[in-house]
């Protein structure tokens, strides 16, 4: 099967934000619950809480990718979860997104506006898709850092490279 570059670009790097967030994950799992609650005083606050936004606002870009009606938020109800409910809701989320996703560089609709309503932004925003898409994946980029500063605040050590290569090289993790 032929892919066109763009849906080999979007694959891996769909892949990366899936892969990097779980690298963090899997981390936590030799943590106990005090450290991984504990609030930092930036970011969303927690280890726990900043992943679980990061997999939030993953599900949230493709409803509005997709331009389904936006879902509850998956951050907002207080729920605690394990790392491995972690692990388990960023692989399905991310099979959502890259749903979403591949199915408007399929179409061709990167270009397509779309419009959306951002909490606390004043007013609906006209967002072409491919901007849609770029923000989610950047946003991942972001808070993967803010977790790695709390992780290594919190005294862990070796925190893995998350960067496109590494996950080229190491392959997917279980």
């Amino acid at each position: 099967m032929n892919q066109s570059a763009d849906s080999i670009l979007l694959r891996t790097l769909l892949d990366h934000n899936v892969w990097a967030t779980g690298t963090l994950i899997d981390v936590c799992r030799a943590l106990d619950d005090g450290l991984i609650h504990r609030d930092h005083g930036f970011g969303p606050g927690s280890v726990h809480d900043t992943l679980l936004h990061i997999i939030a606002a993953m599900r949230r870009w493709a409803d509005r990718i997709a331009a389904r009606p936006d879902r509850p938020s998956l951050d907002r109800n207080g729920q605690r979860r394990s790392p491995p409910e972690l692990r388990a809701l960023l692989d399905e989320v991310g099979a959502e997104l890259a749903a979403a996703a591949g199915d408007i560089v399929k179409e061709g609709r990167l270009d397509e506006r779309g419009r959306i309503a951002i909490r606390d932004w004043p007013g609906p925003l006209d967002l072409p898709r491919a901007a849609m898409i770029c923000h989610v994946l950047t946003h991942g980029a972001h808070h993967r850092a803010q977790v790695k500063r709390m992780l290594s605040g919190m005294g862990v050590r070796d925190l893995p490279d998350e960067d496109v290569i590494s996950m080229v090289i190491e392959g997917p993790r279980a």
